[in-house]
């Protein structure tokens, strides 16, 4: 269901950044939801979907699950080595940006 909401072309400017600073309570089990979005997300088509698993991998500030999401996805997602790429270079993580390479 969130995705379906997420997808839509009014809800463009809302991230999933924004929905978890919804309330003013804590949120617990981000971690978790984003493993599970994660997993979804690398089964779902399209370029929303391959932007939404990018947000997830940089909502946890892991850039090493970020190639590892892109060594998994990328059948389904190839753009994910482009924006893994431009994430490592961003931070200057040359020899990580090294390793990142396109499975044949």
């Amino acid at each position: 269901m969130i995705y379906d909401y997420l997808t839509r072309d009014y809800m463009q400017p809302i991230n999933l950044e924004a929905v978890f600073r919804i309330g003013p309570e804590e949120h617990t089990g981000i971690s978790d939801f984003i493993e599970e979005w994660r997993q979804f997300l690398l089964d779902t088509t399209g370029d929303q979907a391959a932007t939404l698993l990018l947000e997830a991998c940089l909502y946890q500030d892991d850039l090493d699950h970020l190639v590892e999401t892109a060594h998994v996805g990328y059948k389904q997602h190839p753009i994910l080595y482009l924006n893994a790429c431009a994430q490592l270079l961003e931070r200057e993580a040359f020899s990580m940006c090294e390793t990142v390479d396109y499975p044949h």
